[in-house]
């Protein structure tokens, strides 16, 4: 959890900044490191990145839960 805030600081403070939507994201970070246990750092820099490209490429810029849950799935199954 704290790797995923440590990686989601950093991208926030780029230029473009992402908006969230409304949903819960601390709660969102806790269940995205339930389900990324055993990943590897890169495996779950990867994942955020992608989650990242995705509300960038976003009409609004906003990174919905789906688009994590999204993302998500698509690393389990990889």
């Amino acid at each position: 959890l704290n790797y995923l805030n440590k990686i989601w600081k950093f991208l926030s403070k780029l230029k473009r900044l992402i908006k969230l939507d409304n949903f819960d994201f601390i709660k969102k970070c806790e269940y995205l490191a339930q389900k990324t246990d055993g990943f590897s750092g890169r495996e779950i820099s990867k994942l955020i990145v992608s989650c990242q490209a995705g509300a960038y490429a976003s009409d609004e810029g906003k990174l919905t839960e789906k688009m994590i849950d999204d993302k998500l799935n698509l690393a389990l199954v990889s």
